[in-house]
């Protein structure tokens, strides 16, 4: 099962970034509370030895069965998986976007008004913006349906290419203006460009 699959719902609602940082900070609070655990002993109670000695074979026990079934899967097997994975997504729609995040409604007016007024997005970006991206001029990437909060995809997907948003968008995080740079079609990778992690699936 992939690690995405494994995420509480409410997690994948969040944007990557959000999600990402949330996954480091409890693998990192996991690590400091195992170490805890073993600098006060807990490795020499029997109760616990047993429940490890339980989860080590249960962990070499999967990773048996899960050879065994790589080792039997044939080409034309992961060719029709692959096959049905593309007709399910298909080729999709990207488009590339900047973005300032401002906490006030009233800044983010203003600032549409500065756009109005020839001012560059990009600069304003960098001295504005209180995102993460804003040292990179709002730079968000290409992104497909689904990777940013609801809200703020529809108003992207709804500019056309050198737009930008005429109103504040609101999202969790605050209000964005939003600048579209480029939409493409991104085709899905080959199935011999992904073979090799089919196997190891």
């Amino acid at each position: 099962m992939a690690l995405r699959d494994r995420l509480p719902a409410d997690l994948l609602q969040q944007p990557m970034e959000t999600y990402f940082d949330r996954l480091v900070d409890d693998i990192i609070d996991s690590r400091l509370a195992a170490a805890a655990g073993n600098e006060a002993g807990l490795t020499e109670d029997p109760e616990i030895l047993r429940r490890m000695s339980i989860a080590a074979q249960r962990v070499l026990a999967e990773a048996w069965v899960s050879g065994e079934i790589r080792k039997r899967i044939t080409d034309a097997e992961l060719k029709a998986a692959y096959d049905t994975y593309i007709a399910d997504t298909g080729s999709r729609e990207e488009v590339k976007a900047r973005h300032i995040l401002v906490a006030e409604k009233q800044t983010a007016e203003d600032i549409i008004r500065q756009l109005k007024g020839g001012a560059d997005f990009i600069m304003l970006a960098k001295e504005k913006s209180t995102g993460p991206s804003g040292p990179n001029g709002g730079d968000l990437g290409y992104f497909g349906r689904g990777a940013m909060l609801p809200a703020f995809e529809t108003a992207a997907f709804d500019l056309d290419i050198g737009q930008h948003s005429q109103f504040p968008v609101q999202t969790q995080f605050g209000w964005h203006v939003i600048l579209l740079e480029d939409k493409r079609i991104a085709e899905p990778p080959s199935y011999v460009a992904l073979q090799p992690q089919l196997h190891k699936i």
